[in-house]
């Protein structure tokens, strides 16, 4: 970007400079005036009467010029007049500076130009960033022109002196070569300063990760300075004709380019005075800040506080970073050399302008917009020579990496090696633990199986004795009947024998306990079945209720006469699973809960589900897990039951089946109150 920028300043002024530069011919410098204090009357026409008044009227004053009037006796107008020399140009043209507030311009008695308001207003702050550029029409040769200035304030009111502002008269065209000449230097450099911003800024935030503030200082800077030249220049007015956005993009940039310029110095000064110009440039922001604020919303005229407290401030700051430049040109670092010596001429330059606009020097031409240039090529230079360190130490990283890359290849595969041999060692061990994890399935199922079977045996043990004991009644009763058929002569005497009747009654009793037994024989049976699932060992769609039911009969015999099982069962509907795994769930948490229950109690059975789960809860009334244990409950092994009573599997196998499915089991529990398992289960699994 440095080697670029050198080029483009000039080609700028190798096309631009020579068109417009040299003497003008066509315009005349006007020098001599007549004035007087106040507004003039009007005549019924509305015609201001001091424009036909004859000249020799002793109320007009001859001065050489207006530029520097302030009002005398509180006075808001003035009026001053001059003779337009008997010249014929083509479009004929009076050139003003800029005037607060107010201007009108008579050819004579005849209006040819009007600017702001002649009454209090906000809106006419703006005019001071106006030159005017007043048509005087084709017949003005060797007519009088007057003006009539207003302003708020009496200390405002005439021509301010500013550089090189005059007042003459010329062709419209030989005005705005004289504006071009003037001040397209400024124009120029003011776009190429806002250029350069953007492009730095762009630069920045591709670079953002490695936190370039001074890309962003610089571009803060160059962007600031550029806005201001380029909206102060006259050439300007030519293209923003408005006043107003042309004063506002002034300010905006005089306001913050001091703040970019003293950011950036912090990022290469000696670390022992960042702290001086941190507070200047973070004060400046501020106050910046302020200002616009105040200028928005025309609380508070700018250009009162511009000219005392900010100039204050700024010259404050330059104080102090050029009284560091002056007393370290060429001690400390490569970059605060270059970057002093380049605020050092600026400098020079900045107060070359402010010497002659204060009427201090002769004007010859602005010439700071050229010390920033030379500034902003330093800062360029700096940030170039950053980059080439940065690269610089990129390459040696690069080599270091490089040379690296090559032990570490040889270190990665010798490590690749090593992983290869350890996850084979690491899969043989997750396959050994799938089969451990199978294998305590299976034996906490066996377990359980063999609870349930001796409780079985218990239960089927009742219905088979009594049918064995009605079979051996049924064997008599039949004896007795066949003795009594053989001794019976006729069905009337069978109907007639007391014995006989009694008999029947009997086996006719017989045969409903044989019935019932039978089919509590067969109940039994089946819930055992459904809950082992031998000829279901596959993911399908199973009933949950089915299985609740099965767990519940099987268990019949640590419930009865002790523990109540109510059933809330909701609709719910069929699912994919392990049926016979779920069993051993169903059971593990029944089971758990009857033996945790002392005496009498009851257990709950609650289903629900929503679009996403089935969900099923054991809830107890027994006497609770205590906080200490709550979250230990699933641990394998860990029980809190006698010796002999549990082997500390059931839950740990439980949640590892219910995580098999995809669902989710908490525990909830209260001490003196219950405990409350809680499954979840996916619908769509």
């Amino acid at each position: 970007m440095t080697n670029k920028i050198p080029a483009i300043v000039t080609l700028l002024l190798i096309l631009f400079i020579p068109v417009f530069a040299g003497p003008q011919k066509s315009r005349v410098d006007i020098n001599s005036w007549q004035m007087r204090w106040g507004d003039s009357p009007v005549d019924s026409a509305g015609v201001p009467i001091w424009t036909y008044r004859e000249l020799s009227d002793s109320n007009w004053i001859n001065t050489e010029t207006p530029y520097c009037l302030s009002g005398k006796n509180k006075n808001n107008f003035l009026w001053v007049r001059i003779k337009s020399p008997d010249i014929k140009w083509v479009n004929p043209t009076l050139y003003l500076t800029g005037i607060m507030y107010a201007a009108e311009v008579f050819v004579d008695t005849n209006k040819v130009y009007s600017a702001g308001l002649f009454k209090p207003d906000k809106s006419s702050r703006f005019n001071s960033a106006l030159w005017h550029m007043c048509p005087l029409g084709s017949n003005s040769a060797g007519k009088t022109v007057f003006l009539r200035i207003y302003s708020d304030n009496p200390a405002d009111v005439g021509i301010p002196v500013l550089g090189d502002n005059k007042v003459f008269i010329g062709s419209q065209w030989s005005i705005i070569k004289y504006i071009i000449s003037n001040s397209i230097d400024r124009f120029v450099l003011g776009c190429l300063f806002i250029l350069i911003g953007i492009l730095t800024l762009d630069l920045c935030f591709h670079r953002w990760s490695q936190k370039p503030f001074m890309y962003l200082s610089f571009s803060l800077f160059s962007f600031s300075a550029g806005l201001a030249y380029f909206a102060s220049g006259e050439f300007t007015q030519l293209i923003i004709p408005n006043p107003a956005i042309r004063l506002i993009f002034t300010y905006i940039g005089l306001a913050f380019y001091p703040v970019g310029l003293f950011s950036f110095y912090e990022q290469i000064i000696n670390p022992a005075r960042k702290k001086i110009i941190r507070g200047t440039w973070i004060g400046l922001l501020f106050y910046g800040i302020i200002i616009l604020c105040f200028e928005a919303t025309g609380i508070i005229q700018v250009k009162i506080i511009f000219y005392i407290i900010w100039v204050l401030l700024i010259f404050a700051g330059y104080l102090i970073a050029l009284a560091h430049g002056i007393k370290y040109p060429t001690l400390g670092n490569i970059e605060t050399q270059i970057f002093n010596t380049g605020f050092i001429i600026m400098s020079l330059f900045v107060v070359h302008d402010l010497l002659f606009n204060f009427g201090l020097i002769p004007y010859w031409r602005w010439v700071s917009q050229w010390g920033v240039l030379i500034f902003i090529l330093s800062l360029l230079h700096l940030i170039e020579m950053n980059n080439t360190r940065d690269n610089k130490k990129l390459a040696r990283y690069s080599k270091k990496l490089e040379e690296y890359g090559k032990t570490l290849e040889t270190k990665v595969s010798k490590r690749t090696s090593d992983l290869f041999e350890k996850n084979k060692k690491l899969e043989e061990t997750m396959q050994e633990l799938q089969n451990t994890q199978q294998q305590l399935i299976l034996k906490e199922k066996m377990a359980s199986l063999g609870h349930l079977v001796a409780g079985v045996a218990h239960e089927l043990n009742n219905p088979i004795s009594a049918m064995n004991s009605a079979s051996n009644i049924q064997e008599r009763c039949l004896n007795i009947i066949k003795d009594i058929l053989e001794k019976s002569n006729s069905i009337a005497e069978l109907r007639d024998n007391e014995q006989f009747n009694k008999t029947l009654a009997l086996l006719e009793q017989n045969s409903g306990i044989i019935s019932n037994g039978s089919q509590r024989v067969s109940f039994i049976v089946k819930s055992l079945k459904n809950f082992a699932r031998l000829d279901e060992a596959v993911f399908q769609k199973a009933d949950i209720h089915e299985g609740l039911d099965s767990t519940i009969e099987l268990l019949h015999h640590e419930l009865k006469n002790r523990v109540t099982v109510i059933k809330e069962y909701g609709k719910i509907p069929k699912i994919n699973c392990y049926p016979n795994e779920l069993n051993q769930v169903f059971v593990n948490l029944v089971a758990n809960a009857a033996q945790a229950i002392e005496g009498q109690g009851e257990i709950r059975i609650v289903t629900s589900a929503d679009d996403k789960y089935v969900v099923i809860k054991v809830i107890d009334n027994g006497p609770g897990i205590k906080p200490e244990h709550i979250n230990r409950v699933f641990d394998p092994g860990f029980t809190t039951k006698g010796v002999g009573v549990g082997t500390g599997l059931g839950l740990s196998i439980s949640y590892t089946i219910i995580k098999k499915h995809n669902g989710e089991v908490t525990v909830k529990s209260q001490v003196g109150k219950g405990t409350t398992f809680e499954i979840k289960l996916p619908v769509n699994n």
